[in-house]
């Protein structure tokens, strides 16, 4: 994945500049507030010491997730939870917060801490999962993984909203904005990754039921013949092939059985597999997929208007491959069927040219770009 090769480089937050700031501003909230015989007394002092004390313990508290795999990402709620709390302090100071109240936003500020700390956590074992076959095809569905690759390019961004709910925002490969939530992390779609479809064993299983189909009748019958120099030899006649059903008495009736067919693992294949079938072993292996029979039957013969052809071409020239893109009248449609035919129908010849190369089957491409 290229784009993790060279990533930004996060400069750390100052916290200790912020911590101490914030005892400063303390110290010279009290002496603005408190008359001059009370700021002298030992009492007075006790109160700044210890609110200095809690405001750097909460500061220690925040520092730790400057080192976590969120660091830079939760720059803004470290230094702005430890703010929060510094100001706090001050209030409590000056009389303006009651005991209840101030309390309750201590905890909220240690609960956010905590939160923002154990989905780093989570993350991390997360990522250290990770398979290592993964697809090239990935659905917009599992966006952990646009997560992770924002996260290592420095361009994921953690806060929290307006509601209180810590939020996770960064730009898939489209450059569309997305936002997570910490929930949504534990989400199973959400963490869908889809692996790399290995083809080859459903294309021996697909080989195999036409092996099964291909039946050799031996009616023999022996004779003696003359050689050109006079000689004779025994030589055995009648040999005859047939197919045991008509389903596959010809190339694309075979094809079409093999797609169609319940009993085909071809038949079974899904959009994930299908999207790496195509991005991954065919455009993977270097194919002009513009070039291939099968990707010119399945586009030909699908319901995409030209317009939307179009779009698909233009993106698979891209080295993408969309699931959704713009027809005509300037609306999305689903290109879904069109993956999951061409994955199909180029697995199906493949079984029908290993088969015939096997057992001396026809395999001469016809035309299949018309609507059959």
């Amino acid at each position: 994945m290229g784009a993790y090769d060279n990533p930004k480089i996060i400069q750390p937050v100052n916290y200790a500049a912020i911590f101490n700031a914030s005892a400063q501003n303390i110290t010279d909230a009290f002496n603005e507030y408190m008359e001059d015989d009370i700021k002298k007394t030992a009492q007075a002092k006790a109160l700044i010491k210890e609110s200095d004390a809690k405001v750097m313990q909460f500061g220690d508290k925040a520092l730790q997730l400057n080192e976590t795999s969120f660091v830079g990402s939760v720059s803004t709620i470290a230094s702005g939870t430890t703010e929060q709390y510094a100001d706090l302090e001050r209030r409590r100071l000056r009389g303006e917060i009651s005991n209840t109240e101030y309390n309750q936003k201590v905890t909220a500020l240690y609960g956010k801490i905590n939160e923002v700390k154990g989905v780093a956590e989570a993350f991390e074992a997360f990522e250290k999962d990770l398979p290592e076959d993964l697809s090239a095809f990935q659905d917009k569905g599992g966006r952990l993984l646009g997560l992770l690759e924002a996260k290592r390019k420095g361009e994921l961004n953690a806060f929290y909203d307006a509601d209180g709910k810590l939020k996770f925002s960064y730009k898939d490969v489209d450059g569309e904005p997305k936002y997570l939530g910490a929930a949504e992390l534990a989400n199973a779609e959400t963490q869908f990754i889809n692996t790399k479809f290995d083809a080859q064993a459903d294309v021996v299983a697909a080989v195999n039921i036409i092996k099964a189909a291909k039946i050799k009748t031996t009616n023999t019958k022996t004779e003696t013949i003359t050689l050109d120099d006079g000689g004779t030899q025994q030589k055995t006649t009648g040999r005859t092939e047939r197919w045991a059903d008509e389903a596959f008495n010809t190339e694309q009736k075979r094809i079409d059985y093999l797609k169609t067919n319940p009993a085909s693992t071809i038949s079974d294949t899904n959009i994930f597999e299908a999207g790496s079938y195509t991005v991954d072993t065919v455009i993977g292996s270097g194919q002009n997929i513009f070039q291939n029979e099968a990707f010119k039957q399945s586009i030909a013969n699908s319901d995409l208007d030209d317009t939307a052809k179009e779009n698909l071409k233009k993106a698979l020239k891209n080295g993408q491959l969309p699931r959704k893109v713009l027809n005509a009248k300037g609306g999305p449609i689903s290109t879904d069927g069109v993956i999951i035919d061409f994955a199909k129908t180029d697995m199906a010849m493949n079984a029908v040219k290993q088969a015939g190369d096997i057992f001396g089957v026809s395999t001469t491409v016809i035309d299949r770009t018309k609507k059959r």
